[in-house]
């Protein structure tokens, strides 16, 4: 025996009472000591000792430690042997052997009590008991349980050659000595070695925490194989994958994956396999947030025959399955497998696998975040650039239209008075087209920021894109296949027809760009769908609007397609890849759309063509029948008083010169408060007051709220370069009677105002 234990002489052994349990002592109190500060990874050596040690003192030729089979019954595997030399010397025994089943002597030792066969011979069942030990010859054996805080766990022991082999009465006790503290001392290297491997898990998954901070979207992919080949070769598996479904910008699952050098080769079709409808039953443990731990493909039920088969295909033999969950939902899983034998994973296996798979779908998680504060941002740079451009086509509108009320004004009034022989009629026509071109431009501009004049109506829109299909067919090229697919009986939209057939336009005109000279194919297409919110958020302009049914407008090309670049300029305004244009028609086009509460979604394919869709909120409006209208063209007029309050001296003029034209009476003020007064003061009945909404001092919603409150009940009608919609947002409660846009000719004014007289 190595000195440090204080090896005893054997001539010692057989001295008096008193010196065997001094050397008995002795024995306990060194092998004690010895374990005590062994270093973990030489624990095997000390138990060599220790058994060395013993069988020495014993007198006996062999020493063992036999280790209990987990979940088996009856099954042992030899931990420790050694057997004495013929120059009494011990040393291994050389016969190592993993599976024993030795029944006999597991009931005897897993009930708690001491095995002994000696002088007396083998008991009734110990067959397989004498088999095995009659390979070293062994005859007689003192076997002892070893008890850990899990229960048993195995057994300590030592034999002799001869079966008469007499042990004495501290052979026992000797062994439960020494046995229970080797069983402390593996207790204690097996907490060491669980500490080391539970430090190296968590360098792992640290090195996986902080190589995702660091990734950009661009590097994700990367990112999942250096973490799954991290995974792989601390678990010491052969496969390691990600398996991404809810979270993928496509329908296509994503999938990373690793493989250590003793794996099968990882087979194409697992790329299309979809783990969650064909393992439905594992599925729905996934969504309840719990693993799948399979030690053993023995494990799986007989009856479950579909999840044999494709374990098998995939030569699965044991895995963990752990869940990728985002916004409480199942979208994935991360696997660990071994295709070669069966495998008892650990608690810090699990631990790994789990955290790991929160780490890797939060990677994922991570990076639709990115892409949809991206597409926020852009949004909102969009909505800023409306609004910035809002405010200044506003402003321009406003000061620009009111110059156009003289203009068409004085240009109708004088068309009127002047003979159609007249050699200055024509100039006169001409200044009235060219005043009402710069009206349809500012409106267009003011169309792009949502601001545009509408007249709201109820609309049938696959009547509205079949009237522009004889149109259409004029203007694009006759190279060009225009088909149409409109759906018949879809629910009405609210909205202006001359600005939705513009929209309808507008797309076809660019479809038709995109195709250019060569033959092509324009498809017109209308429907009905169910939008939710979040695919509404990913469009151009759907980030406000809630789930519902949305009529479909869609017009599709078979042209160029546009790069992502090109993508995200086509609603900019001038924004053009023409060599000449203004670049306005799809921006007034996403304008006219905002304002009719709709969205747009783009999508294109470089070299394939483009698909337009322009979604617009149906409605639960009853088709109008028709009626027949009256020629509203009179110039007879019943009279009356008519005061006007705008503080353009070149609006009041013209808007007198044509009141009083046909037989008005009229009264002006330059401002609310002046119009107060003339309104108070006029001997004169006032019958209608045509009030601006924009002025200094007291601007027209004061006005009109002052009117109010003075009892006056007269018809207001309210007159602006903005549109009615903003107007009417400002005004309402305050019981306007009617609204005009600026500009407006004389027949649209005297219209409104006998409607109202």
């Amino acid at each position: 025996m190595d000195q440090q234990l204080g090896e005893p002489r054997r001539e010692g052994v057989g001295d008096s009472g008193t010196n065997r349990r001094q050397s008995l002592n002795s024995l306990v109190s060194q092998i004690s000591i010895d374990f005590l500060h062994v270093k973990p990874e030489r624990v095997d050596e000390a138990i060599d000792r220790a058994i060395d040690a013993v069988a020495v003192f014993l007198q006996a030729d062999r020493g063992f430690i036999l280790s209990a089979r987990p979940d088996t019954e009856h099954r042992f595997c030899i931990s420790t042997d050694r057997i004495a030399d013929p120059g009494q010397r011990l040393g291994p025994a050389n016969i190592p052997t993993d599976d024993l089943a030795l029944p006999w002597l597991y009931g005897v030792l897993s009930a708690g009590d001491v095995a002994e066969i000696g002088p007396n011979g083998w008991p009734d069942g110990s067959e397989a008991e004498q088999a095995w030990l009659n390979t070293t010859g062994t005859r007689s054996i003192v076997v002892v349980p070893l008890i850990a805080e899990t229960g048993f766990v195995g057994a300590i022991g030592v034999g002799a050659a001869d079966s008469g082999h007499a042990w004495s009465e501290t052979t026992s006790a000797l062994l439960r000595i020494v046995g229970d503290v080797i069983v402390t001392t593996r207790e204690r290297k097996a907490a060491h070695s669980a500490l080391q491997r539970r430090i190296a898990a968590e360098e792992v998954i640290r090195s996986i925490a902080t190589m995702v901070i660091e990734l950009s979207a661009e590097e994700l992919n990367k990112g999942y194989r250096s973490a799954l080949e991290a995974i792989g070769s601390f678990l010491e598996v052969d496969r390691c994958y990600l398996w991404l479904a809810g979270l993928a910008d496509s329908s296509e699952p994503h999938l990373a994956w690793w493989r250590g050098e003793r794996s099968v080769e990882f087979v194409d079709d697992m790329h299309d396999f979809d783990i969650f409808r064909s393992f439905p039953s594992v599925a729905n443990v996934l969504a309840q947030d719990e693993f799948i731990i399979l030690n053993s493909i023995a494990e799986v039920p007989a009856d479950a025959a579909d999840e044999i088969e494709i374990l098998q295909r995939f030569s699965i033999e044991a895995a963990i399955i752990s869940p990728i969950r985002a916004s409480d939902s199942l979208v994935g899983v991360l696997v660990a497998e071994m295709n070669h034998e069966s495998r008892a994973w650990s608690d810090i296996d699990i631990m790994l696998v789990r955290i790991a798979s929160q780490i890797l779908g939060g990677m994922r998680v991570r990076q639709k975040v990115n892409e949809e504060r991206r597409r926020l941002e852009t949004q909102v740079q969009h909505t800023q650039k409306l609004e910035s451009m809002g405010v200044f086509a506003g402003g321009i509108a406003h000061d620009f239209n009111n110059l156009l009320v003289g203009i068409l004004g004085n240009a109708e009034l004088m068309l009127m008075d002047t003979p159609p022989e007249s050699a200055r009629r024509k100039n006169l026509e001409q200044i009235e087209s060219s005043a009402r071109r710069a009206s349809d431009l500012v409106n267009q501009l003011l169309t792009y920021t949502g601001k545009g004049h509408f007249r709201i109506e109820p609309l049938d829109t696959s009547e509205l894109v079949a009237n522009l299909t004889t149109l259409v067919r004029t203007i694009i090229p006759k190279k060009i296949d225009l088909r149409s697919e409109l759906e018949d009986g879809l629910p009405l939209v609210a909205g202006d027809a001359p600005q939705l057939r513009q929209v309808v336009m507008n797309l076809i005109t660019n479809a038709a760009d995109a195709i250019g000279d060569g033959p092509g194919r324009i498809l017109l297409f209308t429907g009905l769908g169910d939008f939710e919110s979040d695919y509404l958020g990913q469009t151009v302009a759907g980030d406000q609007l809630s789930s519902g049914e949305y009529v479909i407008i869609e017009v599709t090309d078979t042209g160029s397609g546009m790069n992502d670049e090109t993508k995200s300029k086509i609603f900019d305004p001038f924004f053009t890849t023409k060599f000449a244009g203004r670049g306005l028609g799809l921006a007034s086009t996403l304008g006219i759309v905002r304002a009719h509460h709709g969205t747009i979604n783009v999508m294109t394919w470089p070299q394939k063509g483009t698909t337009i869709q322009v979604l617009l909120p149906a409605t639960a409006h009853a088709r109008p029948e028709a009626t027949e209208t009256s020629d509203s063209g009179d110039s007879s007029s019943e009279g009356g008083t008519v005061l006007v309050i705008d503080d353009e001296i070149s609006v009041r003029r013209v808007t007198r010169s044509v009141l009083e034209h046909f037989g008005y009476d009229v009264l002006v003020a330059e401002n609310g408060m002046r119009g107060l007064r003339v309104l108070e003061q006029s001997e004169k009945k006032v019958d209608l007051v045509i009030l601006d909404m924009s002025m200094p001092k007291m601007d027209g919603e004061e006005t009109l709220r002052r009117i109010r409150a003075l009892g006056e009940q007269v018809p207001i009608m309210l007159t602006s370069g903005y549109t009615e919609m903003e107007i009417s947002d400002r005004v309402d409660g305050l019981d306007a009677s009617a609204f005009i846009g600026k500009p407006f000719s004389p027949k649209d004014l005297i219209q409104q105002v006998r409607k109202l007289l």
